[in-house]
């Protein structure tokens, strides 16, 4: 940027040649933005948001403007390919912003358009651009924003059908209700409307969206058909669509037979909660005999403390513990029991899925069909009992059996498909519970029942012999499943739809193909694990296989458990109907490992610092990861109170910078160094699915069990002396009128390094002799304050006196290594030893306007004889005493009142003949005082008040009295001049008072008398004027 001058010549020949003066500046351009920091907030995933920002070229030259993505070279635009994309890619696929290139000119705005497009439910996103110019100016343009899946809630926890009789039914409604203006679709698992014990109708569907008048609700109906006389018990799953969230809902009921007396013991909701609560307590194998074998040896024990905690864990009587509650995350735990955890369990099947394959269809009572064989497993120490559910192509031989205590029992499912060239798939419901459940007389129901456990079996095959499979049209909902960042070993979930598009059912297997880690070198992938990258460690899918029907829908949930802070990518192949053609799905998933990084290398150095202030260091931390971590300074016990962080805990999101302040307090005059740890943790990852956002107050109490690592922070610190001089050393406010104030400055300068607190306080040295008065007051603007190092300040000091008196004062200014200094009501405090602070000597008397009477003259009596007539005397004295209420109070403005109110003096005219010249006497009003006097007389006359009383004001009612004055006012029988009058201190004004003798009779008038700020008192004027040869004794 400079200014350029040049001359131009022209030469035309011979001569002759002209010249032009060239001229320029150049600049550089400025463009600031309107914010530096978009958060869109919450977004459905599959929406998009759009914000609109303001570009501001504020300098006087057009520049070119370009946007990067921070971190990368060349432009902004979606990774190249999904295998190589990184998390930083990864938020970048979800934030554009447009245009990318502009040319502004001077002194012009720009929109700009930030767009958010989530594309996976639970992950949070953050991208920075960086806005520049050729000449170097740039702004930082920071996106943030989280995608959410839709809101759907369920009507109940549980549904209880109670006691039915063998071959009937009852039927039970609820509501799933999406509270997103989306459309979701849902499917319950295990749910055929024509097998099992409970059938829910519909088993799928699409509840509608919500708008501002109306939710979107589906009303799911509930059957209960018992076929045994047993207990039944499910849990069934809804999974959502294109989402992270499952419902589950408890269902329980029981059938008793009437013919052979049949009746098993009854059991409740409260029953289930209690047999959830044991699992997550560890007690999955305990038996009926064994938990009231328990609680009987409890009881005898007489051990109170262990009798409540084993009724809460073995009895249902204290109520429905409130870890029955269910959490998205559990329930995600029992869709996804892994093979391994099943011999852990009582009972479990040794298959999950029976698949057949291809099965010739029966003819007219041929044969049974194909048979397989699965096997129930007890591993408690209690007789049990399976009970199954079969369908017309698959039965289950022997329907019921007994399991024997620490054993198995061995069953056969056959397939006997009725109908040729067809799919069949079905899930077989088996119901094991202990035999002792089996009558209500054998169990104790409050005490030790266990409700049943169910086993479901997926079981699949066709009848198509020599047909060819049907032509699949099915399609999936997305391409690619894109998991949002977590820790390893932590777990997420999201679902993907296979619809149906054709007309005949669509029977899928879903195959996972082997995980490698993309970006990662060859050496490094192959020092991993095979445990690592094995399929079944980092993905899973429910259900694996299944049938879709005409028009149908499948809801498919993949899981995500990273091993190691690496990215994982796998291939899924879903083969319908046994085409050559699978359809592929891409799972896509990035560990991550929880980092803290603090800034400035670790390291803080404080400016030294005077005792007793604070010093604040505006100090940042940063998230490097893409996953949430939880910190928590842990300031040494030693230095508390003198060291502080603010925020001591909290969260930082991925990607995230957070401020923080630190702030340094000495209480000793010393240098500090030390460490202060700080422990940072990871936040379960799974959470996600039930929160609003990593900042979320749930999110942040859901703390990892591990124990974190920990970061250290270096701070070195110095503790300085100060001191602060004043100017000037002495202030004189002279004179001031009680109940006003005047303001003086006072400087303070700070001459050390470091910043000092400061307090000002005023001793009161000396007290001149007032009846009556208030004490001083002396304030200051600031009163206290930290002044800066090497800086000065102006303080107002001011004086404010409530009372007629003189006033010698101390200003002290006290640093919190003075001490406290104790003012004293004398001036003993000013002479105490020690007292070293700075101080200011203040001198100052409080006055009001004061008024004598120093001389009086009237030509007819004698100048003795009238200073006594007129009580000249007890004026003065009345004049010369303090104020009070009567003279402070300005809200009265009748002069008759006031003069009620005021102290009254007879101003005596003596005795005249009618007709004489008027009785004239002069006054000679003194101002004694040091302040100007302004004095007003007032009579009863409106004119002479100064008010004019408008037409509009009532009348009141007149007395004789009333009517003697009014007379006199409108004869002017008497007269003051002047009536006002300004009194410098130490002159004098002369007062003419004169009485008129035009009618006969005795006549009063009072005058009042007002010193402004000062006394008031009335002079009641009082003369008689006789009839000629009337007889007079004076």
């Amino acid at each position: 940027a400079c200014a350029v001058v040049a001359t131009a010549v022209c030469i035309l020949g011979e001569g002759v040649s002209t010249k032009v003066r060239l001229s320029g500046i150049g600049k550089y351009p400025y463009i600031t933005i309107c914010t530096n920091d978009v958060d869109f907030g919450s977004v459905v995933a599959g929406d998009v948001v759009e914000r609109s920002l303001t570009l501001t070229n504020r300098s006087l030259v057009t520049t070119l403007v370009t946007i990067h993505r921070a971190g990368s070279g060349e432009g902004v635009g979606p990774s190249s390919s999904p295998g190589s994309s990184s998390s930083s890619s990864f938020d970048s696929e979800v934030f554009s912003v447009f245009p990318l290139s502009m040319m502004m000119g001077p002194e012009s705005s720009m929109t700009l358009k930030a767009t958010f497009r989530p594309r996976t439910a639970g992950a949070y996103s953050a991208q920075s651009y960086r806005v520049g110019t050729p000449g170097g100016n740039e702004v930082v343009l920071r996106l943030c924003g989280e995608g959410v899946g839709p809101e759907v809630t369920l009507s109940t926890r549980s549904l209880d059908f109670g006691t039915l009789a063998l071959e009937t039914f009852s039927e039970k409604g609820m509501t799933l209700t999406n509270h997103s203006q989306f459309p979701v679709e849902f499917q319950w698992q295990y749910s055929d409307p024509e097998l099992g014990a409970f059938q829910i109708i519909p088993a799928q569907g699409v509840i509608p969206a919500s708008d501002k008048l109306h939710k979107g609700r589906v009303l799911c109906v509930v059957k209960f058909s018992p076929k045994e006389p047993v207990n039944h018990y499910r849990r069934a799953y809804c999974l959502l669509g294109n989402t992270y969230t499952a419902l589950c809902v408890d269902l329980l009921g029981s059938g008793f037979d009437e013919k052979e007396n049949k009746r098993p013991a009854p059991f409740t909701q409260k029953h289930v909660d209690l047999h959830w609560s044991r699992l997550k307590q560890g007690l999955l194998k305990i038996t009926p005999e064994e938990a009231e074998a328990t609680l009987k040896e409890l009881e005898s024990s007489g051990d109170m403390a262990s009798m409540q905690a084993g009724s809460l864990a073995l009895s249902p009587t204290t109520g429905s513990p409130k870890s029955a509650l269910r959490k998205p995350g559990e329930i995600w735990e029992e869709i996804f029991v892994r093979p391994s955890d099943s011999a852990k369990l009582p009972f479990y099947l040794d298959y999950s899925e029976l698949d057949f394959s291809t099965v010739p269809a029966r003819r007219g009572g041929g044969a049974k069909g194909e048979g397989r064989a699965v096997t129930v497993y007890n591993t408690t120490n209690s007789k049990a009992m399976a009970v199954w559910y079969g369908t017309e192509d698959f039965s289950v031989i022997p329907p019921m059996s007994d399991v024997p205590a620490l054993s198995s029992a061995t069953f056969r499912v056959v397939l006997s498909p009725s109908v040729p060239a067809r799919y069949y798939h079905a899930t077989l419901e088996c119901y094991v519970f202990f035999k002792v459940n089996r009558s209500f007389r054998l169990v104790d129901v409050d005490r030790a029942f266990i409700p049943p456990t169910f086993l479901p079996l997926q079981v699949s095959g066709n009848s198509f012999t020599n047909q060819p499979h049907f032509l699949p049209a099915g399609t999936l909902s997305k391409s690619a499943v894109v998991f949002p960042p977590c820790q390893p070993s932590d777990t997420l979930h999201q679902t993907v739809c296979l619809y149906n598009r054709g007309e005949t059912p669509i029977r899928f297997r879903l195959l996972l193909g082997p995980v490698h880690s993309p970006g990662t070198s060859r050496r490094a992938e192959q020092e991993l694990s095979e445990s690592t990258m094995s399929s079944a460690s980092v993905f899973g899918c429910f259900p694996e296989s299944g049938l879709v029907p005409v028009g149908g829908r499948q809801v498919i949930a993949f899981r995500f458990t990273p091993q190691k802070a690496v990215q994982y990518l796998c291939t899924v192949q879903c083969l319908l109907n046994q085409a050559d053609t699978p359809l592929e799905l891409t799972l896509r998933g990035q560990g991550h490992s929880p980092r803290l990084v603090l800034s400035n290398d670790a390291c803080v150095f404080f400016k030294p610092t005077h005792l007793g202030t604070s010093t604040t260091y505006p100090y940042t931390v940063h998230n490097p990861s893409s996953v949430a971590v939880h910190y928590s300074w842990e300031v040494p016990e030693k230095y508390r109170g003198v060291f502080t962080i603010s925020p001591e805990e909290g969260v930082v999101r991925g990607k995230q910078e957070l401020k923080l302040s630190l702030i340094f307090t000495p209480t000793q005059d010393k240098k500090l160094q030390f460490r202060v740890p700080c422990l940072v943790r990871a936040l379960t990852s799974e959470p996600s699915s039930q929160r609003t956002g990593y900042g979320s107050s749930q999110q942040q109490s859901l703390l990892r069990d591990a124990p974190g690592t920990r970061v250290y922070l270096s701070v070195q610190a110095e503790a300085v002396p100060g001191g602060i001089t004043m100017e000037p050393l002495s202030m004189a406010f002279d004179t001031v009128m009680v109940g006003t104030s005047v303001t003086k400055q006072l400087t303070l300068f700070n001459t050390t390094a470091s910043d000092v607190a400061f307090t000002l306080e005023t001793l009161q040295r000396a007290s001149a002799s007032a009846s009556g008065g208030d004490p001083v007051v002396l304030s200051f603007s600031p009163a206290s304050g930290v002044l800066p190092s090497r800086t000065h300040a102006q303080v107002g000091v001011t004086f404010a006196p409530q009372a007629r008196m003189s006033y010698d004062l101390l200003v002290v200014c006290r640093t919190p290594a003075d001490g406290h200094v104790q003012a004293k009501p004398t001036g003993a405090a000013a002479a105490e030893p020690g007292l070293h602070c700075p101080k200011c000597e203040v001198a100052g008397e409080g006055a009001f306007p004061v008024l004598q009477v120093t001389d009086v003259r009237c030509l007819r009596t004698a100048k003795a004889h009238l200073w006594s007539q007129l009580c000249l005397n007890e004026v003065n004295a009345c004049l010369a005493k303090d104020l009070t209420d009567v003279d402070r109070d300005v809200s009265e403005f009748s002069v008759p009142k006031l003069a009620q109110k005021s102290p009254s003096f007879t101003f005596d005219f003596a005795a005249s003949g009618l007709g004489m010249p008027p009785t004239v006497v002069f006054l000679q009003l003194t101002n004694t005082g040091k302040l100007p006097v302004k004095l007003l007389f007032q009579s009863p006359a409106a004119t002479d008040s100064g008010l004019d009383v408008e037409q509009w004001w009532p009348d009141e009612v007149h007395t004789d009295e009333d009517k003697v004055t009014e007379m006199v006012i409108e004869q002017k029988l008497f007269a003051v001049s002047p009536m006002r009058a300004t009194v410098a201190p130490g002159a004098s004004t002369v007062v003419r008072v004169e009485c008129q003798h035009k009618i006969p009779g005795t006549y009063a008038l009072p005058y009042l008398l007002t010193v402004q700020n000062g006394k008031r008192l009335c002079f009641l004027l009082r003369s008689r004027t006789l009839q000629p040869e009337e007889p007079y004794l004076h």
